[in-house]
């Protein structure tokens, strides 16, 4: 078995509890629906890429940041920085990514705790083989590990995860960022669910020790949600600066409700404005270049329609401050970065060739990945990229409702485009 990303949140509704506070941010919640305009500007988008999609080569480096640039991304995001770290990854290698791309004026986020490679050695043989079984791939595993750790409170893998972002603020500099955890997709998503019965029973029935002193589930989700806050505070404090508050991630794809934009978290009082992954689902779309053209102006309108509204430090007011796509490039093919020539990942054509040429089931279409790559998706993206945030420097302070993104010759109209709401369907 492999979970697919639709796997990820399968059961809608899974309630989680609790949201960070934004440090310097004003926001409304979703109670002031009517009252909340929809600011058509986004003040940074982002991708989703590994640090290994960057050649070794400092020169050819050098010029995918600039394309990172041409693109219009102003940050970037690794949720797995130590994912092949023991596959011959060098780190070495992403810390002087991550500088060369601040010096360029783009941000890396980090995520510290998710599906880490080394896991695997906290359990016994039977337990790993049983969550094998179960998961079918080692990252999934993982992951189960490391919600079973946090959320049970088990000081072992708990203070190995803390170790690990330990490593890592001694290897980055000091402008990366933190994301503590891989947001929704650790706390609370359904094939690890600490927050349901169920799955504290699977955990308990391989071997992890649950509490026990709380029968009541309200109760025990609670200690659940308490566990992951005080994680996540250690994190934090270890990490000093630069640490991403609780994020959002919304997915468009087909379900038993329709083909819709998924959020996670699914509550509309939980959203927040950092949008650490959006995609869509390529093969449940007729048309993926429009589709991905469309999510980000969509999310915004349902972000206003339900209350969300932040004012960020020098008074621009926003629905959404980040969004960061999965994925721009392909990240299935490590083994370009090890012969060392990662450029065909970069480039629409070569990378056409690349893909034409595998015989090892890597030349078909993945449903999220290789959007900018894409002879459509890719112009499309960069289109809204455009168009959303080329008011956001110096943008009105208050502003109407309305946003002419420059030279994109139209406006965007304020009116939502209607609104699904999971609560009715859970």
């Amino acid at each position: 078995m492999s979970l697919s990303r639709r796997d990820l949140f399968s059961v809608a509704g899974k309630a989680i509890i609790g949201v960070g506070a934004f440090s310097a941010l004003r926001y409304a919640g979703a109670n002031t629906r009517s009252s909340v305009p929809t600011y058509l500007r986004v003040k940074h988008f982002g991708g989703n890429i590994k640090f290994w999609a960057f050649d070794k080569s400092r020169r050819y480096r050098r010029d995918q940041i600039k394309q990172l640039t041409r693109w219009g991304y102003t940050k970037l995001r690794d949720n797995n920085p130590l994912g092949l770290s023991n596959q011959g990854y060098d780190m070495y290698h992403a810390r002087a990514v991550a500088e060369e791309c601040l010096e360029q004026g783009i941000e890396y986020t980090i995520v510290g705790a998710d599906r880490n490679v080394g896991l695997e050695n906290l359990v016994s043989a039977d337990q790993w083989a049983a969550l094998m079984a179960r998961y079918g791939k080692a990252d999934d595993a993982r992951r189960a590990i490391a919600a079973i750790g946090i959320g049970a409170d088990d000081p072992i893998i708990r203070g190995w995860l803390l170790d690990s972002v330990s490593y890592l603020r001694g290897l980055f500099p000091a402008g990366v960022r933190l994301q503590p955890y891989n947001g929704p997709e650790l706390d609370g998503a359904a094939p690890w669910n600490m927050y349901d019965e169920d799955f504290r029973d699977y955990a308990r029935s391989i071997g992890f020790p649950m509490p026990t002193e709380l029968s009541d589930p309200e109760q025990m989700n609670a200690l659940v949600a308490a566990n992951y806050e005080s994680f996540k505070g250690e994190l934090s404090a270890l990490w000093g600066t630069l640490v991403m508050p609780d994020a959002c991630h919304p997915y468009k794809y087909s379900s038993q409700w329709g083909t819709i934009i998924h959020y996670y978290p699914w509550q509309p009082e939980r959203w927040t404005p950092y949008i650490s992954e959006f995609g869509v689902n390529r093969f449940d779309v007729n048309n993926w270049a429009q589709e991905l053209q469309q999510m980000p102006i969509k999310m915004i309108q349902d972000y206003a329609l339900n209350g969300h509204e932040v004012v960020d430090s020098t008074g621009v007011r926003y629905n959404i401050l980040e969004m960061f796509l999965h994925e721009p490039l392909d990240p299935g093919f490590f083994d370009l970065w090890q012969r060392g020539d990662t450029r065909p990942l970069w480039n629409p054509r070569r990378f056409a060739q690349l893909k034409a040429s595998m015989t090892d089931g890597r030349q078909a279409p993945t449903p999220y990945s290789a959007v900018m790559m894409d002879p459509a998706a890719g112009p499309a993206m960069q289109s809204v990229i455009r168009q959303l945030t080329s008011e956001s420097r110096g943008a009105s302070r208050g502003g109407n409702g309305y946003d002419r993104g420059r030279g994109s010759g139209r406006w965007f109209s304020q009116t939502p485009s209607g609104y699904f709401d999971q609560r009715r369907a859970a």
